[in-house]
């Protein structure tokens, strides 16, 4: 045995054959959650589950709040149990599930218990040596231009609840931070970022923090003035979280809101020198810890809040109000409401929640700021934002707090929906030089994102490509599309209600795009990430089958996966390749219609639309799912023109008005119906045709599992399975299918029987004219100049497999069809010339 190398694979496969039950054993406090594993982490001091995740089928494990990670159970057990030393971990495990260890004799082998954790005798690890899971990825910034686009999910979390952008002082991507909704109702944290392989220099998405120093999240909000005149340069308000940062930037137009990444206890893994020299408020969060509970304390007893500056939030400002003093910032620091009166954790966008908003807001942050480091000389937090405040508005006094939100006594609030100049809405207008509101695209737009009256009432759908009604109007106009009966009554409203006269129906019609464009919202995704997560039943297999009752064949599994695959895939990767149709085939009033309608509700659309036009590309934005009824009834041209309309990716269109035309990626899908047997007109083409035989459509059934079966496929796409066949699966299943739809042509059997005749003289090689004189007894003089007969002869003959040649010789070199190979009479194939 002595020199025996350590079988690491056949640990891992032992190790994952019983890894939920390992895990159990080794991290007692965690439980399962899908396919993942989630504990405290017991290395370090962890409190809450979540962060620390194990892959159950695939042995990857992470922690998101250290960075430790690995890709197998032996990297884990080395983690947990043996300071990182791979080949112990290997020879422990390998001896807790029985397999031989080299160098070790088997009457020797000792057992390790199954709920071994760390031993406080265990030898440290060294402090200079490089752990064994070191990544070889390094995260890069900033991001290349032409670096592909970012994931759009995470392989287990799947789709995220918000992602967002990380960009430089030049407004280049830097990263992007995803946050999902996790299992027990908490979130998650995870950054992407754009990483290098340091040995073979690939280049990818990779799910890593920055390397420290770590970039802030806002750097583009900053402006930068010239270096003589520092006092322009943006005022700077530091709040803890991208969430925070986003929501004070609506409100506070004055200041560049910037967050840092990691939360409080990634203070010092900031760069925080694109702040140097400048002037910085910073809003803690209000947080309210309690203190350790005595162990001998009784079970009733509540520990005491801890002080308010021992709270996480008041903690993390200071340290970072010493580090920017030292960058040569001025810098004040918020008071936070007293300690146990607010939630924990609250912060500005709980105060936006609560109705703190616009100047009301930006009092309160003057109110509430204080000089860092109690200076005698401390200058007033209202000197930082442009707009003079009233004396009785105070500044510079933390004061007491009131919990309620009251205006302040002195200085009230005007009412939010007529043109005072101390309105919040009213003072970001742009004005006119002799007073009053200038009538402006701009102003338009912030009338209709900033006015009480107006605040969530119009957004740009992005499914359907238009603006839209969210909420009634003030003229009370209901939901729905804008379009220019709106223009005019929101400029008679302007007029009347706002003072605001706009000449051109162009500037009203540019400020509604702009402020649609700032709330902009996808149906269909939004209703496809709400749905509730799917309950592990595979359904996509056997629905197609068990809905419309029929034999449950290879061809209806695949169909039907692939097809509620893609219906995903084109809202989430909205023109990708998919040019199948699902046709369902029966009887009328069996359902046919219904089972897209419910498929697909309420983005269905059964109105007819010209193929290939401006009109009727404008017709299926909007559309998911959009019926394609009687397809026997097409024209063998028109059913030649859809079946290429099927394989466009881009749908280009400009609507009426419009000044430009939109090219929008295709996000709509095909469903067709018929009463017929065989509607399949032409040889070609028919590999996009997936046809259903209905023996009866339940429609009740479907309502009832729609959701999970849209929950499953959303689950497959994440995990990148693939929604067309292979060629091979084509073959075998789907081309059999097809081939029993295709209409048949009197002529076939005709020619058929004559090329194939005995009492004939068979031949190799026919002409067109041949087959139509003497096979079809199409009179000469009656055989069409347009050549419609002689096309309709050459598909047959391509049905039937003939080729279309041209004689090699002869006086004329005529064209016609030879024999398939198979079935040829003698080698020379060009024989007897044609007999009138």
């Amino acid at each position: 045995m002595a020199g025996k190398k350590i079988d690491f694979a056949a640990i891992n496969r032992a190790a994952l054959g019983q890894f939920e039950s390992l895990l159990g054993e080794w991290l007692p406090d965690g439980e399962p959650s899908g396919s993942e594993y989630r504990a405290i982490n017991p290395t370090r001091g962890d409190s809450k589950k979540g962060s620390f995740s194990i892959n159950i089928r695939k042995g990857v494990w992470q922690d998101f709040a250290t960075d430790d990670a690995g890709s197998d159970p032996i990297s884990l057990y080395a983690y947990l149990f043996c300071n990182d030393d791979q080949g112990a971990a290997a020879k422990e495990l390998g001896e807790l599930l029985g397999i031989e260890a080299p160098n070790t004799p088997r009457e020797k082998k000792a057992k390790a218990p199954y709920n071994r954790q760390p031993r406080q005798g265990d030898k440290p690890a060294e402090p200079n040596k490089k752990p064994s899971n070191e990544s070889l990825w390094h995260p890069i910034i900033p991001v290349p231009a032409d670096a592909p686009e970012r994931h759009k999910a995470h392989s287990v979390r799947g789709l995220p609840d918000t992602v967002w952008t990380y960009h430089g002082l030049d407004g280049a991507v830097l990263g992007h931070v995803y946050r999902f909704k996790s299992s027990d109702g908490g979130k998650e944290v995870l950054p992407l970022t754009w990483c290098r392989h340091e040995k073979t220099g690939q280049c990818e998405w990779r799910w890593m923090q920055w390397a420290v120093p770590r970039p802030l999240y806002g750097l583009e909000r900053l402006t930068v003035a010239d270096i003589d005149d520092p006092e322009h340069n943006s005022p700077v308000l530091l709040l803890e979280g991208e969430k925070c940062a986003d929501a004070a930037d609506i409100e506070l137009a004055e200041l560049a809101c910037l967050t840092w990444s990691g939360g409080s206890k990634a203070v010092d893994k900031a760069d925080w020198t694109p702040l140097a020299g400048r002037k910085v408020i910073i809003w803690p969060d209000c947080d309210s810890q309690r203190e350790k509970k005595p162990k001998d304390a009784p079970d009733d007893f509540i520990p005491p809040f801890l002080p308010e500056d021992k709270q996480p939030g008041m903690v993390a400002a200071r340290k970072i109000a010493e580090k920017l003093v030292e960058l040569g910032c001025k810098v004040w620091v918020m008071a936070i409401p007293p300690v146990g009166t607010m939630k924990n954790g609250w912060d500005v966008a709980d105060a936006i929640a609560d109705g703190l908003t616009g100047l009301t807001l930006a009092n309160y942050v003057r109110a509430k700021s204080k000089l860092f480091m109690g200076s005698a000389e401390a200058e007033s937090a209202a000197k930082l934002l442009s707009t003079p405040v009233p004396a009785s508005a105070g500044g510079g006094d933390s004061g007491d707090f009131p919990p309620d939100y009251p205006d302040y006594p002195d200085y009230p609030d005007p009412p939010d929906d007529t043109p005072n100049p101390d309105s919040a809405w009213y003072h970001a207008l742009a004005k006119k030089a002799r007073g009053g509101i200038e009538p402006c695209r701009s102003n338009v737009a912030k009338i209709l994102r900033m006015h009480p009256k107006w605040r969530g009432v119009i957004g740009y759908n992005e499914f359907a490509h238009q603006i839209e009604k969210l909420l009634p109007t003030p003229w009370t106009a209901e939901p729905g599309v804008w379009d220019g009966a709106d223009d005019s009554c929101l400029d008679e409203w302007l007029a009347d209600d706002v003072d605001v006269l706009i000449k051109a129906m162009s500037t009203i019609a540019e400020g509604v795009s702009h402020a649609a464009n700032a709330h902009k919202f996808h149906p269909v995704r939004q209703f496809l990430t709400g749905l509730a997560p799917w309950d592990g039943t595979s359904r996509l297999d056997c629905y197609l089958a068990d809905i419309t009752q029929a034999e449950n064949t290879p061809f209806l599994r695949l169909a039907g996966r692939f097809f509620l695959i893609a219906m995903v895939a084109r809202i989430f990767r909205p023109g990708c390749k998919f040019d199948y149709m699902l046709v369902l085939e029966g009887k009328q009033g069996q359902g046919k219609s219904s089972f897209f309608r419910i498929l697909a509700d309420p983005w269905f659309s059964e109105t007819p639309f010209d193929i290939g036009t401006n009109e009727g590309n404008m017709a299926i934005q909007g559309v998911w799912l959009q019926e394609m009824a009687e397809m026997g009834m097409f024209s063998r041209s028109e059913d030649t023109a859809f079946k290429s309309f099927l394989a466009i990716v881009r749908d280009k269109f400009r609507r009426p008005y419009d000044r430009r035309p939109v090219e929008a990626p295709r996000v709509c899908l095909f469903g067709g119906t018929t009463n017929l047997d065989q509607y399949l007109k032409d040889q070609t083409g028919n590999r996009r045709i997936w046809p259903v035989r209905c023996a009866e459509v339940d429609t009740e059934l479907l309502r009832d599992i729609r959701e999970q079966l849209f929950a499953e496929a959303l689950v497959a796409f994440n995990a990148g399975e693939r929604f067309w066949p292979t060629p091979e699966e084509e073959r075998l299943y789907f081309e059999p299918e097809q081939a029993t739809r295709l209409s048949v042509d009197a002529w076939e059997e005709l020619i058929q029987g004559y090329v194939n005749d005995p009492s004939e003289k068979l031949r190799n090689f026919y002409t067109a004219l041949d087959l139509l004189i003497n096979a079809c007894k199409v009179e000469k003089s009656k055989i069409d100049e347009a050549n419609r007969m002689t096309s309709r002869v050459g598909r047959i003959m391509q049905k039937i497999g003939w080729e279309r040649v041209r004689e090699p010789s002869g006086q004329f070199r005529r064209w016609g069809y030879v024999r398939p190979v198979a079935e040829r009479i003698r080698k020379d194939i060009f024989t007897d010339p044609i007999k009138d």
